[in-house]
């Protein structure tokens, strides 16, 4: 019977723990693209890819890089920032991201980057307490 007890707290134990990992916010960006020539045609093939991320929208320093062999097909490809060298960046700030295929020089304008609907949602519900989430005019009395 205490095998048998202790067989389930580890279960649980386990159960728990696999929940945590599966709360945890990624920290990678998923960024799509479509790759193109000079003449506007798409390419084809594999291409090394850096990304850089800034705090100015010219010049400055590149304050994360990370590169990426990507297999580009038709012009389309898709990579996950962050998935090579941690995102260890203020995203609380304007930062701009910056490409460069192969040695060709960097792409310009550099992109802005913008929130999405959901980091707009977590920063309002970081601001509010847990009162605020919480009804208190609910009657506890059971009928029926």
């Amino acid at each position: 019977m205490r095998k048998f007890r202790m067989g389930i707290f580890i279960i649980i134990g386990i159960l728990c723990l696999t929940a945590l990992t599966y709360a945890a916010i990624p920290r990678v960006i998923n960024y799509q693209g479509r790759l193109t020539d000079k003449n506007d045609n798409p390419l084809t093939g594999n291409f090394l890819v850096t990304f850089r991320f800034y705090d100015a929208d010219k010049a400055g320093q590149a304050i994360w890089e990370e590169g990426h062999i990507l297999n580009i097909k038709n012009g389309m490809f898709s990579v996950l920032m962050g998935s090579v060298k941690p995102l260890e960046i203020d995203f609380n700030k304007d930062l701009w991201l910056g490409m460069e295929v192969s040695s060709d020089g960097e792409m310009t304008p550099r992109i802005k980057l913008a929130s999405s609907v959901y980091a707009l949602n977590a920063k309002s519900i970081d601001m509010i307490s847990s009162n605020q989430l919480l009804r208190n005019d609910v009657d506890s009395v059971m009928s029926g």
